[in-house]
């Protein structure tokens, strides 16, 4: 018989999500489709803090400014083309004044530190092994922002540079938020601009890395993202037309296995409820006042509040 899917077994998480928990997302795209998908659906998830960051050195530095470095200051500025850039942040935070782009930073990253009071896991999505490094600075940039290739060196990171980066903030936040939990991913979009010999490098010295942060802090799980697209679906019809980045059937897929993999049962019950809710919500009724839409508004709005009550959140 062909197999056309590896049926892949996903070790659960222990103890499982709660659709109560805080959760944070920061990396890649992994964590901008689930703390997307798990927004709509009322989950207490932070937003990205810099917004999509794709190489481990960059992502550790809003936990680092919360931990040991504190505020953005002009210092982590750069202006290119107009507008005032985050050397650790994607261009969503860039401004054409440099206090709107700072406030901006600085309101995202002190949002980050109230929602780590009360978080439950950590969810990393590390996407790529190769940095930028400003020369005039030898600074890691976590975008560049349109400035001229020439002025930055692109290298591969070792795995010892992002293990003794990730090993140093690991316990840091551990203690000081002795309740956090972390999950690692490794994001299946390709960095084919990079060449594929050069992405398989790039990926596996990510796997690489978080195998062994895994030997020092046995708790810390991995979310096999990357494989689930690789590996399990291991199609081009999964993606989209570039090649590279995974379509809605694949992000569908991945969010199944993760949410059967890593929520507790009452929470996969409540998200089934919601989802049916929101599809009820959607329905267009052709007219309102007609017997059969006053029928259907009546029964969404005694859903809406049987839901409320059994899980204790408005809608």
């Amino acid at each position: 018989m062909i197999r056309y899917a590896l049926n892949m077994e996903i070790k659960p998480l222990m103890p499982g999500i709660d659709y109560r928990d805080a959760l944070v997302f920061m990396g890649s795209c992994f964590s901008e489709h689930m703390s997307g998908r798990l927004t709509t659906l009322g989950f207490d998830v932070a937003p990205q803090t810099n917004g999509v960051v794709f190489n481990p050195i960059s992502l550790a530095e809003a936990f680092q400014r919360i931990l040991w470095k504190g505020d953005y200051t002009e210092a982590d500025l750069i202006f290119h083309n107009g507008l005032w850039h985050g050397r650790f942040h994607h261009g969503r935070f860039s401004e054409i004044n440099s206090n709107d782009a700072l406030h901006k930073m600085n309101h995202a990253l002190h949002a980050l530190k109230s929602h780590l009071e009360r978080c439950k896991t950590i969810f990393i999505t590390f996407g790529s092994s190769y940095v930028y490094e400003y020369k005039e600075s030898a600074e890691v940039f976590a975008n560049c922002h349109k400035i001229p290739q020439s002025q930055f060196n692109k290298r591969l990171l070792s795995t010892d540079e992002i293990v003794n980066t990730w090993v140093e903030l690991i316990a840091g936040i551990q203690a000081r938020y002795a309740q956090v939990q972390f999950v690692f991913s490794v994001s299946p979009v390709k960095h084919l601009r990079d060449g594929v010999v050069e992405n398989n490098l790039s990926k596996s010295t990510l796997l690489l890395a978080i195998h062994a942060l895994q030997n020092q802090y046995p708790n810390l799980a991995y979310f096999p993202a990357f494989e689930l697209v690789n590996d399990d679906l291991r199609d081009y019809r999964f993606y989209e037309n570039d090649g590279a980045h995974p379509n809605a059937m694949a992000v569908e897929h991945v969010f199944e296995q993760f949410k059967a993999s890593y929520f507790d049962s009452k929470t996969q019950e409540y998200i089934q409820d919601i989802e049916k809710y929101h599809a009820m919500s959607k329905h267009r009724i052709q007219n309102a006042d007609a017997e059969e839409g006053i029928k259907f508004m009546k029964k969404l709005e005694d859903f809406r509040k049987e839901l409320e009550t059994k899980y204790q959140i408005v809608l």
